[in-house]
């Protein structure tokens, strides 16, 4: 009698045989294993000997085991008749996920989409393994995916719209059955997210727990939370429920109340005191990844759709940091420091605009040019550029007025034009900050009186 009949081939069959002697001799019971080719039925005796357990590697998914047991007294004529068991069927065991990825890294609307696996499913029975993928678009299942490598592994570049969650399923399969599947998700950038439209009035949201000096520049859809970075540690916003909550891992760079961060898929990053620091969301970690040179200008920290990070060192240079490359680059921009340097990145222009609090000026630095513009300044009545200062990554940037006041204004970069927006319900102060948000919301947090406000914003 076997122990178990549901047999795979990392298993173990062992066999259970009761005998006796009638001359109440001493004896020895034999085991003969065999298997049975499922596609020739030739048998193979494989194993003989006094062993009543048979290991998997003396025997293949599909094949039939059986064992044929004898005992021997060693006398003459003192071998038994053998008995044959019954025949286990060798299952099949499913492969194991593979390991995916979708290219490229950052995708934009202009260029497929493709999900590659970049390490083959394992598979016990050394089955050949072929691969199907499955995909959702924010949260809804898309079934018109082209073929690359795999079915389905594809989406085209027609059917991608900026700001939309894109995630992967591919499942094994060994030709008898399914295995785990895997899922890997991007999202897609570009911009233009925004027609430029804005409400009429702003939402009074739950107050931060700690000062609101630096919301993240900008919020995609990557981020379920609205992070924000003030004293030592951090602070997460949930549009969903309207709570706050802390992280307790330690900021970096500890000397400034100012931390602005920058989303790049699922991690934030912060070029600060020539370092450029990564925090991941995934492991509550912060990691020092490289070095520039120019000094601290207390600036903010904005980012793009293909993995570069932006800074400003108090030399005057815009300071570039390529995530895949590990590499800093350093441009001057003519106009030496720019303290407290206000700055964020827009796709429809490929440049940065930047200027300094309690400065009215703002300036532009096209990205592949390197050359610096002066634009038209805030509008003479506020005096200066406050803290609050953020754009929507659609043509748009929005900056609150002065220093104390409830005034908030919108530049349009197409026009090079000011207009006012709604005031804000209560004083903004001086040392708040903002951030669009892919939610269709503009975020504002004033600062040491811990309000977080926010107005919706037209999308296209």
């Amino acid at each position: 009698v076997f122990n178990d009949t549901v047999v795979y081939t990392d298993g173990l069959i062992q066999v259970v045989a009761t005998s006796s002697d009638v001359d109440e001799d001493t004896y020895t019971v034999y085991y003969d294993w065999y298997t049975i080719d499922p596609q020739t039925g030739a048998e193979t005796l494989v194993q003989s000997s006094v062993s009543n357990e048979l290991d998997g590697s003396l025997f293949a998914k599909d094949e039939q085991v059986y064992v044929s047991v004898y005992g021997d007294d060693g006398l003459d004529g003192g071998v038994g008749t053998p008995l044959e068991s019954e025949h286990i069927t060798i299952l099949n065991t499913a492969p194991q996920a593979p390991t995916i990825t979708i290219t490229p890294t950052y995708p934009v609307p202009e260029s497929d989409i493709v999900c590659e696996v970049t390490a083959d499913s394992f598979d016990l029975d050394g089955d050949a393994i072929t691969y199907s993928a499955t995909w959702t678009r924010d949260d809804v299942s898309f079934t018109s995916a082209t073929t690359t490598n795999f079915s389905g592994d594809t989406i085209p570049s027609s059917d991608l719209n900026s700001g939309e969650r894109w995630v992967c399923t591919v499942t094994p399969n060994d030709g008898d059955e399914e295995g785990a599947t895997e899922t890997a998700y991007t999202t897609i950038g570009g911009g233009e997210l925004f027609d430029g439209d804005i409400g009429a009035s702003w939402e009074i949201l739950s107050s931060s727990p700690s000062n609101l000096f630096s919301l993240m520049t900008y919020r995609t859809n990557d981020f379920s939370y609205l992070w924000n970075a003030s004293g030592d540690y951090l602070s997460y916003y949930d549009p969903d429920t309207d709570a706050w909550d802390y992280i307790d891992v330690v900021t970096p760079y500890t000397a400034a109340a100012f931390r602005s961060m920058a989303p790049v898929k699922e991690d934030l990053w912060m070029i600060r005191n020539e370092s450029v620091y990564k925090y991941s969301v995934l492991d509550n970690t912060w990691t020092t990844l490289n070095t520039y040179t120019g000094g601290d200008d207390l600036n903010m920290t904005t980012s793009d759709y293909a993995g570069n990070v932006y800074g400003y060192a108090a030399s005057g240079e815009i300071v570039i940091y390529n995530i895949p490359t590990d590499t800093v680059t350093q441009y001057s921009t003519g106009l030496g420091s720019v303290y407290e340097t206000r700055m964020t990145y827009d796709p429809t222009a490929e440049a940065i605009f930047f200027g300094a609090y309690n400065e009215p000026d703002l300036y532009r630095f096209d990205l592949d040019t390197q050359t610096t513009t002066a634009l038209t300044p805030i509008p003479s009545s506020e005096y200066q550029l406050n803290n609050i200062f953020c754009g929507d990554r659609s043509g748009h940037i929005y900056v609150a007025g002065g220093f104390n006041n409830y005034t908030m204004y919108r530049y349009t970069i197409s026009s090079d034009e000011w207009e006012r927006i709604p005031d804000l319900p209560f004083d903004h102060g001086n040392n708040g900050s903002c951030s669009v948000s892919e939610d269709g919301f503009l975020y504002v947090g004033t600062g040491t009186s811990l309000g977080l406000y926010r107005i919706s914003l037209g999308m296209n």
